[in-house]
């Protein structure tokens, strides 16, 4: 049979002596109103009435703009597929015909040269990708 020992008493604190409930209404502390004043200048009512009608209406446009870059996102993203497929594709036939014509000793054809028509594409391009840029930055 296993002995436990006994845990040792603890000696019981005396309790504070309780303070007294006061209900006397000037004992307590005002309550904080939340809500606004009751009376506010009609001048200055119509102002934040016409600024959060401003705030409104450039949430709309804002939120229409969005919607159209996400339609326009949408149209490049569509036609970049169809046109990386009709590239692939191209570039197939374009390898089937070079590797079914005879080729002429001594004529170098690894070196491609891009036509200048498309290499100024391709600039302007990228010159109204960093205006663009440029303009979002400024917004911001």
């Amino acid at each position: 049979m296993a002995f436990r020992k006994k845990a040792p008493k603890l000696p019981e604190l005396p309790m504070p002596p309780a303070e007294p409930v006061v209900d006397e209404p000037e004992q307590r502390a005002p309550a904080k109103s939340a809500s606004p004043p009751l009376f506010i200048k009609i001048d200055k009512y119509r102002d934040v009435l016409k600024n959060v009608q401003e705030l409104k209406s450039y949430s709309v446009g804002l939120r229409d703009a969005m919607d159209a870059i996400s339609d326009v996102e949408h149209e490049l993203k569509t036609g970049l597929d169809i046109a990386n497929k009709a590239l692939d594709r191209f570039n197939t036939l374009l390898s089937l015909l070079d590797s079914k014509l005879i080729r002429i000793e001594g004529v170098d054809t690894t070196e491609v040269q891009t036509p200048k028509e498309i290499d100024d594409y391709v600039k302007g391009l990228y010159d109204q990708i960093e205006r663009i840029k440029h303009e979002l930055r400024t917004i911001e």
